[in-house]
């Protein structure tokens, strides 16, 4: 082939046009779309498991505050138990101090009545004999 040639084909071929289509943008293709959904299904696992362990600190959390409320019931269970038994002591104890007070009222009453009738017999005899 000749130089003349050449040129010629160089010329005719530099005025067809070949059509090249545009190529879509990465993002814009099935892969970029893939990659974006990837990423972001990564992302949305990683904030699940953050969820998932914030999830277990929580969870531990209520089973520590349940058994601490479970110890508390039955610390109040005991405390009622307790101060129904104090009641009933006390109770007792009331009526014992009313009953004794009575007894004491009484034997209060005699043994005062009983020196001032002596001395109010002594007096009126000790009157009578001149003695006063």
């Amino acid at each position: 082939m000749d130089i003349s040639a050449l040129n010629s084909l160089s010329k005719t071929l530099s005025n067809i046009e070949i059509y090249q289509p545009k190529l879509p943008d990465y993002e814009d293709t099935v892969c970029g779309k893939m990659d974006r959904l990837n990423s972001t299904q990564e992302s949305q696992l990683n904030e699940l498991e953050k969820i998932k362990y914030e999830n277990i600190k929580l969870n531990a959390q209520i089973d520590k505050l349940n058994k601490l409320t479970d110890k508390q019931s039955d610390d109040i269970n005991t405390l009622k138990i307790d101060l129904a038994t104090t009641q009933k002591h006390l109770d007792n104890f009331k009526k014992q101090y009313e009953d004794s007070n009575k007894h004491s009222f009484i034997t209060g009453i005699i043994i005062g009545f009983i020196p001032a009738l002596i001395i109010f017999i002594l007096t009126i005899i000790a009157t009578k004999y001149g003695l006063l």
